[in-house]
């Protein structure tokens, strides 16, 4: 039976269905069903159901879960044993794509001059390093499982932004009234981030003009001149266009966090790897 295969059957599990396995591990969804039914027919029998909201494992498929997830345990712990001096070879690092995009590709040339022979793969936030679906995660949370070894990188704090074009629309009226701007924000489906909470806590009767799935599409959104969005300090830094606006905002802070297996922070390539991604939100 081959690993890769329980793999993709493991991911198929935990999300639901094979469009978000896909997503969660960074390939395309035909390769996702493409594995699954290779391996049925290699146990001879369908192992998922269709339900409501997706596939499901049927009963064959609960009887190879345990075994699949102990096979998952045995290649993290064989990983784990090949520590070496060489620093070589994949790292795989979640994260949300806008922490790539500023902060880590632009410093990935320097990285790879020191350590050519590293090769970072940034997959999506969503997978878990205690899975083995990545190596370093880096995450908007402390980890709550013992088994992760995780430091706090950064502390972003918040303000309310606009773009010096929206601004100048402003009379001196509504530019002292927040409840009269047009807001943007991100959309309920990316959780209940912080930003969140502080918009309904402070403008309950406001609906924004605009959602967004995510920072950079927010915050392009504000460059264009289509109204307010808070924003974390070192984001909006990037972007001449955007000018903070008096908005008392104090506490509405989020932490970023680095984590890793402990087994696998004793390996050369993670620790160059942690290292790099450490000093990038310096």
């Amino acid at each position: 039976m081959n690993w890769d295969d329980l793999r993709f059957f493991l991911a198929v599990v935990r999300s639901g269905g094979t469009g978000k396995a896909a997503s969660d591990l960074g390939v395309n969804q035909s390769t996702v069903s493409r594995r699954i039914v290779a391996l049925e027919e290699t146990v001879g029998a369908p192992l998922f159901a269709r339900v409501a909201r997706g596939l499901a494992p049927n009963p064959l498929g609960m009887k190879l879960l345990p075994h699949a997830e102990t096979a998952e345990r045995a290649v993290v712990d064989f990983r784990s044993e090949l520590v070496t001096d060489r620093t070589v070879g994949m790292v795989r690092v979640a994260t949300l794509s806008e922490l790539g995009t500023w902060f880590i590709a632009p410093k990935m040339a320097a990285f790879n001059t020191r350590f050519p022979d590293i090769e970072i793969k940034l997959m999506p936030e969503t997978l878990d390093p205690e899975r083995d679906e990545v190596d370093i995660a880096l995450c908007f949370s402390a980890p709550a499982r013992g088994t992760l070894l995780g430091r706090k990188l950064r502390v972003f704090t918040y303000r309310a932004y606009a773009a010096t074009s929206y601004l100048a629309l402003l009379d001196e009226n509504r530019r002292n009234r927040p409840e009269r701007w047009e807001w943007l924000g991100l959309a309920p489906s990316s959780g209940d981030v912080p930003e969140q909470t502080w918009f309904r806590e402070h403008l309950l009767r406001v609906n924004p003009v605009m959602y967004a799935t995510n920072l950079d599409i927010l915050a392009k959104a504000v460059i264009a001149g289509m109204g307010v969005a808070l924003l974390p300090c070192p984001v909006a830094e990037f972007y001449a266009e955007l000018e903070p606006l008096d908005l008392d905002t104090s506490g509405l802070t989020r932490e970023l966090w680095i984590m890793t297996s402990r087994q696998l922070f004793e390996m050369p390539r993670i620790r160059a790897v942690w290292d790099f991604l450490a000093t990038s939100f310096d």
